[in-house]
């Protein structure tokens, strides 16, 4: 008898095993697998679309010299550079541009900047004498663009 009720026991979690996939399978796959286009509620944040900015330029030169190590809204190797130019030395242009063609320099007599170097252990970001200040401008422009928009992104999650 005790054997035939472990059987028992065996055939309800095999069962049950069974159900349990037969049910959640459907649920998963439509999940991650395949979402279904769905209708979007009214008042809902599923009808925002980003815009695509304005300054292709600077958005093609941020990508190219400055993703590596920086991010809109996420500190990486750098910080996050939304709303940069609101920050300590930065608010004046001039400071970024020196800043970019060379952080070593700007560093030694700026104490945000050397404060920003022991935020980031030390790491100082490379010099890019390459790019013009026209290029540099066109840089901050993408970001000071782009950060307006991080805000609208942030309300747009589901």
């Amino acid at each position: 008898m005790e054997q035939i009720k472990y059987i028992l026991y065996s055939v309800l979690i095999l069962v049950g095993a069974a159900l349990t996939y037969t049910v959640m399978k459907p649920m998963v796959q439509t999940q991650w697998i395949a979402s279904p286009a769905k209708e979007p509620a009214i008042g809902s944040n599923a009808d925002y679309t980003k815009p695509e900015p304005k300054n292709i330029a600077g958005k093609n030169l941020f990508q190219a010299n400055c993703m590596t190590c920086h991010s809109l809204a996420k500190v990486l190797t750098g910080p996050a550079l939304a709303d940069v130019e609101s920050r300590g030395p930065w608010t004046k242009r001039e400071n970024l541009v020196k800043w970019v063609k060379n952080p070593a320099l700007f560093i030694s007599g700026n104490p945000y900047a050397k404060e920003l170097s022991v935020q980031f252990n030390g790491q100082v970001m490379p010099s890019f004498t390459h790019l013009s200040e026209k290029e540099i401008n066109q840089i901050f422009d993408y970001i000071k663009e782009a950060s307006a928009t991080i805000w609208q992104d942030i309300i747009a999650m589901p």
